[in-house]
This record gives structure tokens, sequence and C-alpha cells, in this order.
């Protein structure tokens, strides 16, 4: 059925085709064969076990007695301890009763699975995995893990899609999946006795890949302690493992059960030996060993939406200090009230309340546990997010220095929200964090399927972070030849090591550097030191009026005013810069009644002048990101507003706010701290427009007046303009040397956040670029070779025309008079050993001193600012090594 619609319940469904699968995996692995099976079943082979549902009963009793586990129960009266002609009854009623409703078509699913039959139609095909997966492309020698969750997360969005969706439920990619697990048991001292729990743990990814990674770190101890007598773990240390190191909590009966079969297969993999089948008998299910259901008790109150689970009290206190590693994906999605019906609605509203105040509590305990009763007294939880309750409760369940590797949304580290920022320092004030591997740049590729939100990878420490703590924050770039594979570069030279002093003192640091460079936040500094004089948003509030549009929904009985009634209408003229008056005059009452919108806002927030400022300002150049209005004018919520009215220099300062919405300066400055410019949206916050800097009016001269003035009109008469002149303008306001502008400039001409950008950035280097990239890294080294008489050349390596265009391109640097070419067979071979690195930057010393460099053949390494950060790390790292000093008397 589509959307749960179907003549079966899900369970049922998820019960039938995971036997099916785990029948499936049993012959890929050729662990059994046509005589391990029952006498009765043989004359049909392998893969007609599921053909009937007489067929099925039997197999399935055979399964039970056979391999026991949770072998996803089908029938609820059916006990471990239920006899076998009782069962098979019991199973033949249900497959019977499937048969019946189904009109037989449920055994040719399960059929279509055994058999690997391709895709036909929706009737003959299992359309279980996203993209109707041909089930003989499949091979479950390798793949039963990644099978399961996505059957979980396709199952889960089929038939509840609503709780889906509040859960967040995603299938981890196993390579995303496999780096959180490994890096957290590499940061403990005895990773091969770790216990791990996973706290929202879906169809058991990560509890499958530690429960591998435990054993095979076992069998690692083992060698090292007995050599060549070392022998590979058997039944009982992989079982041990299994019941006693790994610890799952959810609330889906369907997602736990996925996670036990998860498991139990695993088990079977990781034992070398499966005859007899004995040995692959389980001696007991996972449920309440393993796996945790802390669903409530009551089914209403989960099919309202997001309930505590494994976050409220129903968690025993015995699991609190209890874990080495609390690793998993929990739970994303901001909560907000569901209800067609506004009363319903508002019910939601305040149970979605209470949540996020017991979420706030899980925090303020956490922080008064660690002597921070200041910090937990102010700390609430920002308004209905469920991953950070998550990372404070993990904190609860682990031992002292245990390791907390959660994947989580963006939003932690690029929140500029006075709640999310105080949430967010709370939390590194009081955990260790140790890395992040930010990766909003690769939000909707193949690196993660079907998640279009910005996400991060974060590991921490349960510890208070010493005085100075660092750690590393990565944020690899989008590379659509690697993303189309599922895959990204992890280059070490991109990881910025940060104290946690720094993230608290500049809230948009992480935005900064998942953008830009370490230069980059140079500019952000400068900037900083204006604002401090004044922000657009200060002045505005301390002299005029800014606000956010008239909000039409929902519309309120009474009568607008009268005011706002007869106020035209703003539309923005379509394609163009220009800003044509209003031909028509279209008022509020002509175009939406005489209703009361639910927000007003004022009579004087639309006094003219004002500047008009649209939400989403697009891609370039090309679309207007302000509109100058000189007549009082009504605009809706998708705009916000700034009144210079009551100013006596109204003109100039509408002027100078259209130029700084306009320049380069401001773009860069919202890609550097805006939370939704480059992750996940193309719209700005009205506060990202108030934090920016305003120039002191008193300090213009008659110049710059005139100039703003000039370079305001060229752009709403849509006139030939030199942008260069309006960049150029707004970077002297505020100080910016020729320099810092071109960091600006570069910054946004090569990381913006739109496709425009991003191809045109990955394409390879023009001549001319190369050529720049090497005078400035030359003109930025000579200085330091100055002191000591000498000069530094620095040359592009000859690209003949004509060829492929290699993955890389280098440079030379010497000392003036020496000579190094590079052969053709050298630039190979350097070219090999770099792409294995994954780095995007590469260094070879040259006999008798010097150094070829290499960057990835990608123009955004080849800029002037890049040249400038390639001077200061070989500066930092190079130049005493491999340039000799010359010789004195």
């Amino acid at each position: 059925g589509e959307e749960g619609e179907g003549p079966l319940e899900g369970l049922t469904v998820l019960s039938m085709t995971g036997r099916a699968l785990f029948f499936r995996f049993l012959m890929d692995r050729r662990i059994i064969d046509v005589n391990d099976l029952p006498a009765s079943l043989r004359s049909g082979g392998l893969q007609g076990v599921f053909s009937s549902a007489e067929r099925a009963a039997q197999i399935s009793v055979w399964l039970d007695e056979t391999f026991n586990g949770d072998l996803l129960p089908l029938v609820e009266e059916i006990t471990k301890e239920t006899p076998t002609r009782e069962r098979k009854r019991l199973y033949l009623q249900a497959y019977q009763d499937a048969d019946k409703l189904t009109e037989g078509s449920v055994f040719l699913h399960l059929e279509v699975i055994l058999k690997g039959y391709e895709a036909v139609s929706k009737t003959h095909v299992q359309m279980m995995l996203p993209g109707a997966v041909d089930w003989t492309d499949l091979n479950f020698r390798h793949i039963p893990v990644g099978v399961l969750s996505q059957v979980y997360e396709s199952f889960s969005h089929q038939w509840d899609s609503d709780a889906a969706r509040t859960d967040s439920v995603h299938y981890t990619p196993k390579n995303l999946a496999k780096l959180l697990v490994d890096q957290a048991l590499a940061g403990l001292a005895e990773p091969h006795r770790a216990k791990v729990l996973d706290p929202a743990c879906g169809a058991g990814v990560f509890l499958v890949l530690a429960f591998r990674e435990i054993v095979r770190r076992r069998w690692e101890k083992d060698r090292k302690e007995k050599g060549n007598d070392a022998k590979r773990p058997g039944k009982a240390v992989i079982h041990e493992v299994l019941y006693k190191q790994l610890c799952g909590f959810d609330v889906s009966e369907s997602a736990l059960r996925l996670a036990a079969l998860g498991l139990y297969v695993t088990a079977i993999e990781l034992n070398e030996i499966t005859k007899p089948l004995s040995e692959l008998h389980a001696p007991a299910a996972l449920k309440n060993l393993v796996l945790f259901n802390f669903a409530p008790k009551d089914s209403a109150e989960r099919k309202r939406g997001f309930v505590l689970g494994s976050l409220g009290d129903d968690v025993d206190k015995s699991f609190d200090g209890q874990f080495d590693a609390v690793i998993g994906n929990p739970p994303w999605t901001r909560l907000k009230p569901k209800g067609e019906k506004e009363q319903v609605k508002a019910a939601d509203k305040e149970r979605l309340k209470l949540l996020n105040w017991q979420f706030t509590q899980i925090g303020r305990r956490v922080l008064q546990s660690r002597k921070l009763a200041q910090v937990a007294k102010g700390y609430h939880n920002p308004e209905g997010v469920p991953d950070l309750p998550f990372i404070w409760r993990a904190m609860e369940w682990l031992k002292e220095g245990g390791v907390a590797a959660l994947a989580l949304d963006a939003r932690l580290i690029l929140t500029q929200s006075d709640v999310g920022k105080h949430a967010r320092d709370a939390l590194f004030r009081a955990v260790t964090v140790t890395g992040i591997l930010n990766g909003s740049d690769l939000e909707k590729t193949k690196v993660w399927s079907n998640m279009d939100m910005p996400w991060l990878l974060l590991w921490a420490r349960n510890e208070a972070p010493p005085e100075g703590s660092e750690f590393h924050f990565l944020t690899p770039v989008r590379e659509d030849k690697f993303c189309q594979k599922g895959e990204f570069r992890l280059d070490y030279q991109a990881a910025y090591p940060l104290t946690v002093r720094s993230v608290i003192q500049r809230g948009w640091l992480f935005k900064a550097l998942s953008v830009g460079t370490s230069l980059d936040v140079e500019v952000m500094d400068k900037l900083a030191k204006a604002q401090k004089h004044q922000t657009i948003g200060a002045f505005w509030q301390g002299n005029l009026v800014t606000h956010k549009g008239v909000s039409l929904q929902p519309r309120r009985k009474q009568k607008a005013p009268a005011w706002l009634l007869k106020l035209p209408m703003f539309s923005p003229p379509e394609d163009t810069l220009e800003l044509a008056p209003l031909k028509k005059k279209v008022t509020f009452e002509d175009q939406y009644g005489d209703l009361a919108p639910y927000q007003t806002c004022g009579e004087k927030t639309y006094a003219g002048p004002l500047l008009i400022v649209p939400e989403t300002p697009g891609e370039g150049r090309s679309t207007s990101k302000s509109y100058r209005v000189k007549l009082n004018t009504c605009f809706t919520k998708s705009f916000y507003g700034y009144s210079a009215a009551e100013h006596k220099d109204a003109e100039i300062l509408i002027a100078l706010l259209h130029l700084i919405l306009h320049s380069n300066l401001f773009r860069h400055f919202s890609y550097m701290r805006s939370p939704r410019i480059g992750a996940g949206r193309r719209t700005i916050y009205k506060d990202d427009v108030d934090e920016f800097p305003f120039p002191n009016l008193e300090m213009l001269s008659d110049e710059d007046r005139k100039e703003a003035m000039e370079l305001a009109n060229c752009i709403d008469e849509n006139r030939s303009l030199d942008w260069k002149r309006v960049d150029t303008f707004i970077c002297r306001m505020f100080g910016l040397t020729t320099a810092e502008a071109e960091v600006v400039d570069e910054t946004v001409e090569f990381n913006g956040p739109y496709r425009s950008t991003r191809q045109p950035a990955a394409a390879p280097p023009t001549t001319q670029e190369l050529s720049s990239f090497a005078s400035c890294l030359e003109r930025t080294l000579q200085p330091l070779f100055k002191i000591v008489k000498q000069k530094v050349r620095v040359q592009a390596v000859d690209h003949k025309n004509g060829e492929w265009n290699p993955p890389w391109r280098f440079v030379t640097v010497l000392l003036e008079g020496d000579e190094f070419t590079p052969p053709p067979a050298f630039i190979a071979k350097l070219m090999r050993v770099a792409s294995e690195t994954s780095a995007s930057r590469v260094l070879m010393p040259v006999p008798n001193g010097g150094l070829v460099m290499g960057l990835l053949n990608q123009r955004r390494f080849w800029t002037r600012s890049r040249a400038r950060l390639c001077a200061l790390h070989l500066a930092g790292e190079h130049l005493d090594k491999n340039f000799p000093l010359p010789n004195r008397p």
C-alpha cells in the first residue's frame, strides 16, 4: 500500500518481509543448502519456501527453532516456549489471513526477494527500497545492514509518514556512520572493551558497525598479545560483545525489530563456523537485554507526534554512567504544532511547550552537575529543537571521559539567535568537544541522499573542557564528481584548530570558516570594530522605524485601520534592477479587502522615504537587493522596511543603506554569519541586515555624499554601472585594505551557496589566474628573503594546451638563478601520491633547495587570497628546511 494504506498492517508487512530478507541472506552467504531444510520443503528448492501459506508457515517454524533470536515476531501469541505444532498452526493462520487479504500477492512479493526478479511493474516487484531497486542487483554477502536500514526508512515514510518526519527517520549512510563509530572508539583507551549505546537506534546501523569494530579490535588485541596463537573470535566472544557491550533505545517497534535482525545477521557473519547450524543458534532474544522500547504505553500519545522516549523518566537510572561511547543519529526535526483546526493546533502547541521545558530541564541538570549553576539558570533549549537534549542526556549515560559521537542538525553551529547561541555556548562550557565535521556544504547530494538539511558530525568527551581547550573543525568542500558517488574529501589541512573561547566570543566563527578561511575571519574582525560604533539596527531603532512587513495570516475579524486600507501595496519590478514608479495604485483594500491583518506594525513603518528589502536577495548582481521608495507604501512580511521619514538626512541614509545591501561586502557578511544563506535556504533574516555596521554620517565628506547618491541612482536607473565602484566605496567606508577587499570579492565569487557560483569555482584556472596566483605568492614571500639578500621566484609549471585537464596543477618556488623543471613522470607520480592523501595541497622539496607545490586544479584554490594563505604556510613550515642560507664570510 502507498502512504500507509494497504490490506496488511505495517508490522505484519515488515515481519514477513524481514523473514524473507533473512532467508535471502542465508542463501547468499551459502550458510544453508537445500538439504538443511525440512524434508517437506526440499522439493521447491531454497527459492520456493515462501510460495504458499503452508510452506511459509513451515519455514517460519524452522527459522525460529534453528536460529532463535529476534526473527521479527509475526504472531503475538508465539513465545519461546510455544510447542512446534502450535507454533505451526498459528503461523499458518497468519499467512492464510495475509493470503486472503492480498488475494495471493503477498507470496509473489516474498518470492521476489528470494528469486531476485527484476522490476517489471508494481504487481511484479517488491517496492521496498527508494528508487524501485531490483532485488537481482543485491548481494547479501555485502549489504545486509544497509538494506535493512533503507528498508526501515522507506517503510516508515510509507506506513506512517507523519511520525517518520517528526522522528527524523533518515537512513544514515554507512560511510558517515562508520566515521562516527571508528573515531569514537579510537578515542577510548580500551576500545575492545567499550560498552556502546545508541539512544535512538532506528534499524541499528550504528550498533551493527560498533559490533563489527569491537570484535575486530578484540581479535587485534589478541594477536598483539598471543601472536600466531591468537584465534579468530568465536561464538562465545561474539555473543559476549552482542549481549554485554551493545545497547539500543528507540520508540518504534518496527525499528527495533529490524535492529535485532541486523545484529543477529551480523553475529552470524562474524562467526566463521557455519556448520552445524546449531553453532549459529542465538542464546536469547535481544528485546529488553540489548534493545529497549521506550515508547509511551498509551498508543494515542505516540500518535500525537514526538514523544520523550529515551529522554524521559522511563529510562532506568541504572543506565547512567554505564557506557564508554554514545553513538547515533537522534531526531533533528524542529517540533512544530500540528492540527487542521486552530483549537487542535493550539493544544498541540501547549504539548510541545511542555516537551521543550523538559528538554531545558535535561540541559540544566547536566550543567548543574558540572558546577555551572549560573549558566544552568539562564539555559533554555531553543524552541522545539530535539537533538540538543540528546547530547546532554548522553553525558549522563556516559562514564566520565566517555565519548559521544552524534550526527546532528548543523543549526547547532550556524544559529545566531540569542537562545541558540547561549545554548551552544553552554554546551561548549560543559563538554569537551574534540571535533566537528561540518557537512552543510554537502546537503542535497548523494553523500546523504534524501537529506535536504545541513548536517554535522560531532565528537565530544564527557568531561569539562580544560583551560585553553581546542578542537578541530573541518568543512569538506563540495566536489560534484565525488558527491555523485556519495564521497567527499577529508583534507586534514583544511581542519581548523579552534579554541572554546574563540567560538564563544565570535558567535559567527563556525559559519565564517564553513564558507571562507582565516582571512575572512580577519575581515569579520575588522567589521566587528565598526559594529561597536553603530550597526544598522541600532541606528534605526535609536532614530527611526524599521520592521518586517504586514503579516496577513491569519486575518482578524475586525476591520483594518483606515490608514492601512488606503496605502498602496509594494510590488517589485520583474527581471530588472530598475524600480519603476507605482504606475497603478493598488491599495491594501484593493488587494486584500478590509479585514485586519494578523500584524500591522504601525503606520510609521510604511512612511516614505523608505528602503524595502526582500528576504530572498537572489543570486548575483542581476536581482535587486533593496528598493528605494519615496511615498508611503505598504509591504508584506516577505520584505523588511527601513523608514527614514523622520530624519533630516533621509535621502543620504536610504542611499547608503541601498549601496550597502548591493555591495559584495554585505553579501560576504551574510555568507559569514547568516544561518540561512548557504545553510539550507537562500533567504536572510532581518537580524543579518541589522547587525551590519553603518557609517558615521558626521564623518562623511561632501564628496562621499555626492558619490553615494550618484551610485544609488545608477542602481535604480539600471544604467551601465561599474559594480567595482560600489564595492570599493563601501569597503572604504569601513576601512578595509585592498587585500581585505580582495578576500571579500574572491569569497563571494568562488564560495557562494549557489550553483552559478559553485560550478565556475570548480573549473580549472585560466593561465591568467595561475600567473596572478604565482605573482601574489612571490610578492608575499619576498620580504622573508630580503633580510638574507635573496630573491624568490614562483612560476607555474607549464601544461600543454589540448591535453586533458589534470586533477592537479603545480608551481615551483625557487631562489633566483636556480633552475628546476619537473619532468612529466615526476608530476604524474606526485599527482598519484597527492590524490591518495585526500589533500588539497601537496609540497615536494627540490634537490639543492626549493619546492614544488601542487594544488587541486580548481579555480577556488588559485585565487590571490589563497596565495597569501599558502605563503603563510610556507613561511611557518618550509622555508628554513628547503631554502639554504647564503654562505657567510
